[in-house]
């Protein structure tokens, strides 16, 4: 009888780990918001790492994609901007002169990112894990700045030549984006907080918001340096 039991225990993980196996491949829509997480997670860290799960993040949405829906999607929401705006850059190419087309292509792909723009609003008018990606995001800074404030306090732990303190990995500029827009995320959540009263968990969120501005002034300030 034990032996039958521990056996049935056994086997519940590994048929849960299967389940969920299954749903996640059988699951477009949950496989766009893991595709997603790690996008977000990513964007702090490594720019190849971001193309690569947004690529596959885009081709995931695309083949589940109905034509109506996203149209309807683009109608509806403001995501025709993102577009007029990469045909407006598009058209802007035309107009340089002395420049091999070559070159204007590559001034053309920056832009491209705001085609993505369009997806992921068809995509989380479908899916309820949006914030998923903001925690994600969120978590990833938070991981990013401790690391920061480490590098920054002992540089002995840089392992990149080409690293500064503060700035272990990109750079100053990139960091310092990604921080600020941690700070402007956090301050809608500590405003609601406050409202309802929920001091401890506003002024925890009011630290980090400080700590992410406070670190990325420190992050440019000492490139400067």
């Amino acid at each position: 009888m034990p032996l039958l039991q521990n056996s049935q225990a056994v086997e519940e993980p590994s048929n849960w780990k299967r389940d969920w196996l299954l749903s996640f491949r059988s699951d477009p829509i949950l496989t766009s918001d893991v595709l997603a997480v790690l996008t977000a997670a990513s964007l702090p860290w490594s720019t190849t790492l971001v193309s690569i799960f947004s690529a596959l993040l885009i081709l995931n949405i695309s083949r589940t994609l109905r034509l109506e829906a996203f149209r309807d999607s683009i109608t509806r929401s403001r995501s025709i901007f993102p577009i007029l705006l990469f045909l407006l850059v598009l058209i802007g190419t035309v107009w340089a002169t002395g420049v091999s087309w070559p070159a204007r292509l590559r001034g053309v792909n920056p832009a491209l990112k705001l085609l993505a723009i369009p997806f992921l609003v068809y995509h989380y008018r479908r899916s309820p894990h949006a914030i998923w990606t903001l925690f994600a995001f969120l978590l990833s800074c938070t991981v990013l700045m401790a690391l920061s404030w480490a590098t920054a306090l002992d540089p002995n732990l840089i392992r990149n030549p080409a690293s500064v303190p503060g700035v272990p990995v990109k750079n100053y500029i990139d960091q310092s984006q990604s921080f600020a827009l941690c700070a402007i995320v956090l301050a809608w959540p500590i405003l609601k907080l406050s409202q309802s009263r929920r001091y401890f968990f506003a002024f925890s969120a009011y630290f980090s918001d400080r700590e992410q501005r406070f670190r990325a002034i420190m992050s440019a300030e000492f490139r400067r340096s």
